[in-house]
């Protein structure tokens, strides 16, 4: 088993163990460039841990992978989402297509969130929009740059466009709950509850050989995304805090390796979670100190004076939404402790200051 990062030239499926390989497909992000998907051979077909983007480009690279391994997208008996972004369900419904009778599995709290989600839709872009103005981010800006949510979510190479996300959900067969056990042919998993990127992040634990597929929960370079939502505010959803509990559960698998959806394999994956609560402490470190220069601040301000993995000044407005997010679940969870709180004016605009 490889833990190196991947060859530039074609993509072989990389072997994990014995029957369970790693496959690659394209984004539609040049940052972010791959998406892996596993796939397990089973007494009776095949199974799958996320599947890629709904492009044909995806699609074909899927396909390409399965069939050079000597099998038929047919086979596909299960499909195992970690979360419902369109870079994991993306190919649900081209799978089911090809093969009808995969029963789709996730979490039944990702179930209820996918199911309710509205992203892509033109409300969701307004809703967005006059959230972002509540707080601190200006009109002007945001008008300066039109329709930049539909493009960055929507527009993959060269045109190539996944809409399965947006306008054909799929309905979940099976709804799997913490713990659950989950009987593949000759494969026992188990199914973990990771909420904190998403509400029902799904992570898949293989006690036999000590493997734990990750999804975008742990990732072995980048952090992945904890964000406050219009929608989470409206809850009182505390992401940050939900990823830092789910941080610490996958931290005792001390000898796991993790298998993530991005970039390399994770070898001391217990480690690699200290390493990200570390991180969250240093970023809401940050925060504290981006509230502490104009003792008052929006959450724009303070987005815009913490580190980022690219100046914050060359940011896409729809990188500032995401900047805002994650900023915006720091100054949540640190409210909870109470280091800080927030003021609304009559305009509804919010601030932030120290306790």
């Amino acid at each position: 088993m490889s833990t190196n990062e991947w060859p530039d030239s074609k993509w072989e499926p990389e072997e994990i163990i014995e029957g369970l390989w790693r496959l690659r497909t394209p984004m539609t992000s040049e940052a972010l460039p791959w998406v892996f998907a596993y796939l397990f051979k089973t007494s009776d077909g095949l199974a799958l841990f996320d599947s890629g983007h709904g492009t044909t480009k995806a699609q074909t690279a899927l396909k390409a992978q399965v069939e050079g391994l000597g099998f038929m997208m047919g086979d596909i008996h299960s499909l195992m989402i970690s979360h419902a972004h369109p870079d994991h369900l993306g190919m649900a419904g081209w799978i089911k297509e090809l093969a009808p009778d995969c029963r789709i599995m996730m979490i039944d709290v990702e179930a209820d969130w996918y199911s309710d989600n509205g992203r892509g839709s033109q409300n969701w872009v307004q809703q967005n929009n006059l959230w972002m103005i509540r707080h601190g981010v200006s009109e002007s800006e945001i008008l300066a740059e039109g329709k930049t949510f539909n493009k960055e979510n929507d527009v993959g190479d060269s045109g190539d466009r996944d809409r399965s996300w947006f306008s054909s959900k799929i309905n979940p067969d099976v709804l799997l709950q913490d713990t659950d056990l989950i009987e593949i042919g000759n494969w026992s998993l188990q199914a973990l509850w990771t909420p904190g990127h998403t509400p029902g992040h799904l992570c898949v634990y293989i006690p036999n050989h000590d493997l734990l597929l990750t999804g975008d929960h742990v990732l072995g370079r980048i952090t992945p995304n904890v964000s406050m939502s219009p929608d989470d505010e409206h809850s009182g959803r505390d992401p940050l805090t939900e990823f830092l509990e789910s941080l610490e559960k996958i931290g005792q698998y001390k000898t796991s390796v993790g298998l993530p959806a991005h970039e390399k394999l994770i070898p001391e994956l217990s480690a690699r979670c200290s390493e990200l609560i570390v991180h969250h402490a240093n970023r809401c470190a940050e925060v504290m100190a981006g509230i502490g220069e104009s003792r008052q601040a929006s959450a724009s301000d303070i987005s815009s004076r913490v580190t980022w993995n690219k100046p914050f000044a060359g940011f896409s407005i729809f990188k500032k939404r995401m900047a805002l997010g994650e900023t915006l679940a720091h100054l949540h969870y640190l409210e909870g402790r109470g280091e800080v709180e927030s003021h609304a004016d009559q305009a509804t605009a919010i601030t932030w200051s120290l306790t």
